[in-house]
């Protein structure tokens, strides 16, 4: 069995750049045809409808003045597209730091050919509105997104825009169809966000139409940029479509109870949201708005009065699940 061998810091450099040494005189060696690259990716992007819908994203944002301004452009699969075909390039994506309130993904994209490097970077907050930090499972989930957008922003800054907007128009005329296809479009797009827990009556609101039969093309274009935002991490389906609601019900509480333990209460509560399919970061900001919970910062330290109440919310929220 050999020996493992210490390897100096120095040395690792030495064998770094070798390694990107050979890797240019290869690229050197084989250069690549821009016009099969926009031929190949083109295919790629439009040969299959679900492809082509997710190759554009779009935004809504007020600006200046109040005005409804659209943000918009490629989206992550027309830069892993663009990747795949543009050849001799490498791309490296890491999360490099998570300070508390937010997380920092980078990447940099390395053009082996025109010997160039592009490096981005994104931050992506990772606290709720009463400023606590996501559950480990949100944090990750966040991470993931940083990390593709800090990978389309740098594959997008290496590759000429001239070739990306090419293939992305291509792939934009694809997924809105025409007036002869809108019906099946329709479908497409109600069925995806349904997909995403979205109602059709959430979507014709959000594209502001009174029903299925008033939908055009442009809102079709609406639609898919959203669902492609919403899917590439760039926004959420709470961010664009959740407003909270009041309960329907009125919670007639009883002679009032002993105090719980925090450990109880906390189980109980924790127990009765998971039934209701509400996650334990909502269940404070519901407190606070629905149930008007002194102390709601902490539900574990609820005041006793207040305790029976809570319970009664929770209990008919998981039995009528």
């Amino acid at each position: 069995m050999g020996e493992l061998q210490r390897i100096e810091t120095n040395q690792l450099e030495v064998i770094n750049r070798e390694e990107i040494d050979m890797q240019i005189a290869t690229a050197k060696r084989y250069p690549r045809s821009l016009e099969n690259f926009v031929q190949n990716a083109t295919f790629l992007a439009t040969q299959d409808l679900d492809v082509a819908v997710s190759c554009n994203y779009r935004l809504k944002r007020k600006g200046q003045g109040g005005k409804d301004v659209f943000i918009e452009g490629p989206s992550i699969r027309v830069a892993e597209i663009a990747l795949s075909e543009w050849g001799n390039c490498r791309v490296y994506t890491r999360v490099l730091d998570d300070n508390g309130d937010s997380v920092v993904a980078e990447s940099v994209f390395l053009d082996l050919e025109k010997n160039i490097a592009i490096r981005e970077t994104v931050s992506r907050r990772i606290l709720n509105k009463d400023g606590k930090r996501y559950s480990l499972d949100m944090i990750n989930v966040t991470k993931g997104a940083a990390c593709a957008i800090a990978k389309r922003n740098a594959i997008l800054g290496g590759i000429p825009r001239s070739f990306i907007n090419q293939i992305a128009s291509k792939a934009k005329q694809v997924a809105i169809g025409t007036k002869s296809t809108i019906k099946s479009r329709i479908k497409l797009m109600f069925d995806k966000f349904k997909a995403l827990g979205v109602e059709s009556a959430d979507l014709l609101k959000k594209i502001d139409k009174n029903g299925v039969l008033d939908i055009t093309l442009s809102d079709i274009e609406a639609l898919i940029g959203l669902y492609t935002a919403i899917t590439d991490g760039t926004t959420s389906v709470e961010q664009q479509f959740r407003v909270p609601t009041k309960p329907d019900v009125i919670i007639t509480v009883g002679p009032q109870d002993d105090e719980l333990s925090n450990d109880v209460f906390q189980k109980k509560i924790t127990e009765l949201a998971s039934e209701s399919d509400v996650q334990e970061c909502d269940i404070n900001k519901i407190m606070a708005s629905e149930l008007k919970v002194d102390g709601c910062e902490d539900y574990t330290k609820t005041k006793p009065e207040k305790q029976s109440v809570v319970l009664a919310f929770w209990s008919h929220k998981a039995g009528a699940k």
